[in-house]
């Protein structure tokens, strides 16, 4: 059916219900009791997930009770999430026809277009639902992010804002602000709308979009910052870093690399690195810190901890690091170092083999090193040298 003939329909239905004989009270009756009855049996599929029994339930409903808006929302919803949008557009079509001055339908048929990849349509039906309700902050937003996919940068912020000062409490209105004040290179202005959506609703996308927005702040500042801390200028580095960790607190990347200039210069500030590194392990939950990078913070400030004899923690602090996967053995090692000094012979030699796994001359520090001595005297350490024997001097692809 065309769009044309599908706007033609409801008044020949409603013209045609006039020349009909009127039902009685007992048949209007039983009509909506029907109705509910099919309500109930598809609320309960659809709590089991069986959505497409769910929605023939809510079609038999409608029939027995064609204006019935909770009945027309949750049919579409579920035709959705079945992925039939055109029945959804025709469903939410019909619905504004019936009450054209109802914002949610005009919401509802909306996001339809939007998941139609149809945002010229849909932001036609989110402008109608704003001058409906002004007070609707889900009008607003969602009016806001159809200006955003068009490229209409400048109204979609007006819209977000309004949207903002209507329900201050919804992340995702600010993560919305957040990529549109990127877009128009208001990039600190970004981080603030980001920052405040992931304190009200934390994500991981949301992370992934603030840590990138706020490596395009640090832009040109961290790259000289990562050159001077690898080409050993400590000092300009730990100046750079600094200044990179009061403009930015949030940023996991910069505290981790703050750690390391102050742990690997000469001498060593123990006690700056490891409040960098806890700095940056507390920053994780607003930004991404990478496998590698992470599992290098663990296996720093585990090893500052176990210098200082806190060898719970330290062990605590590589464990989680090993968890990551990664290609970095040393972690591996120091993991088994912690095991064997608590005995854990077996477990240590595991922890041992996926360092020699990741760089075979982990064998050699196995073999010599002080503190694997009763290690060395214990099966658990003949059976490792069984699978260096078996599996690194034949190597196969991890």
């Amino acid at each position: 059916m065309n769009k044309g003939s599908h706007i033609l329909l409801i008044p020949l239905i409603t013209s045609a219900a006039f020349l009909a004989a009127l039902p009685s009270r007992a048949s209007w009756f039983s009509l909506r009791n029907q109705a509910k009855k099919h309500m109930e049996l598809g609320r309960y599929a659809a709590e089991l997930r069986d959505f497409e029994r769910a929605a023939q339930h809510y079609e038999r409903a409608l029939q027995e009770n064609p204006r019935s808006k909770p009945i027309f929302f949750t049919l579409g919803a579920l035709y959705c999430k079945l992925g039939q949008h055109e029945k959804a557009e025709q469903l939410y079509r019909q619905l504004v026809s019936i009450y054209p001055f109802d914002a949610d339908a005009r919401l509802c048929l909306g996001s339809v277009f939007l998941a139609l990849d149809r945002p010229t349509d849909a932001l036609q039906q989110f402008e109608q639902a704003a001058h409906l309700n002004r007070n609707d902050d889900r009008a607003f937003r969602n009016r806001g992010f159809a200006e955003f996919l068009l490229g209409h940068h400048v109204n979609a912020l007006k819209s977000l804002q309004r949207a903002a000062e209507l329900n201050p409490t919804n992340a995702l209105t600010f993560y919305d602000i957040g990529m549109v004040l990127f877009m128009l290179h208001r990039t600190n202005d970004a981080c603030r709308a980001l920052r405040t959506g992931l304190a009200l609703k934390p994500s991981a996308e949301a992370r992934r979009s603030y840590t990138d927005l706020l490596e395009a702040c640090a832009g040109q500042t961290l790259r000289a910052a990562q050159q001077a801390y690898r080409s050993n200028d400590f000092p300009r580095a730990e100046q750079l870093f600094s200044h990179l960790a009061q403009l930015y607190p949030d940023y996991a990347l910069v505290h981790a690399y703050a750690g390391h200039v102050y742990h690997h210069q000469k001498p060593a500030k123990f006690q700056q690195a490891e409040a960098a590194y806890r700095r940056a392990l507390a920053a994780r939950s607003l930004t991404v810190l990478p496998p590698l990078d992470y599992a290098l913070v663990l296996d720093n400030l585990g090893m500052i901890r176990f210098n200082l004899g806190d060898y719970d923690e330290a062990e605590q602090l590589w464990r989680r690091g090993v968890l990551l996967d990664t290609d970095y053995p040393v972690i591996y090692f120091n993991y088994g170092l912690a095991l064997a000094r608590r005995g854990l012979y077996d477990a240590a030699a595991v922890a041992f083999a996926d360092a020699a796994r990741r760089d075979p001359a982990f064998v050699t520090y196995v073999n010599h090193h002080a503190a694997l001595e009763n290690f060395r005297t214990t099966p658990a350490y003949s059976n490792l040298l069984a699978t260096f024997a078996r599996e690194l001097l034949t190597p196969t692809p991890r």
